[in-house]
């Protein structure tokens, strides 16, 4: 059974291997911006890389669900409800990814409000305060910068995987 320890350390590494993703969604969607319907290999490779980002994000947002790093109740259910959008918009960007094209938008739509509601929510609680609150500011102002904006997300969730760093075990002793 993992330890608070490496659980810590397991959300730390998925949190940047997440907003690493969303980095290089950045960089490649700034290099090469994608066309509609997809016409080049890029514009796949791009729609796929930015389907793993939200995946991982998923993926993080329920490890954080059940590992107590978010505060109570309604952390809990706050990351449970960014975990579905998340995944809600990782369907969808994975179907555009073989499609060539936008597809299933009422559910990037929904898993959009999902994964910003439940960013939210777990802003609104006290210990998950500053966690919360940097994904989202992260995820809006992603979409308000449109191109490359993803970046800005991307440093949002490495920013959290600091917040989620576990103590050092000398400086807590010191501190205590």
């Amino acid at each position: 059974m993992p330890t608070d320890s490496t659980r810590s350390r397991r959300l730390t590494m998925a949190a940047a291997a997440t907003g690493v993703t969303f980095i290089v969604e950045a960089l490649v969607d700034l290099l090469h911006p994608q066309a509609q319907p997809f016409t080049s290999a890029a514009d796949y490779a791009l729609e796929a890389v930015f389907a793993l980002g939200l995946a991982l994000a998923a993926v993080t947002w329920w490890g954080l669900r059940s590992s107590g790093a978010v505060d109570g109740r309604r952390g809990r259910i706050g990351a449970a409800v960014a975990a579905g959008g998340y995944a809600a918009l990782a369907l969808s960007a994975t179907v555009t990814a073989f499609n060539g094209a936008d597809a299933l938008g009422p559910v990037f739509m929904l898993g959009l409000l999902a994964a910003l509601g439940g960013t939210i929510t777990v802003a609104t609680s006290a210990r998950s305060r500053a966690l919360g609150g940097a994904l989202a500011v992260g995820l809006i102002a992603s979409m308000a910068i449109g191109s490359g904006g993803a970046a800005v997300l991307g440093l949002a969730w490495i920013a959290a995987g600091t917040l989620l760093r576990p103590p050092v075990p000398a400086l807590a002793e010191a501190v205590a």
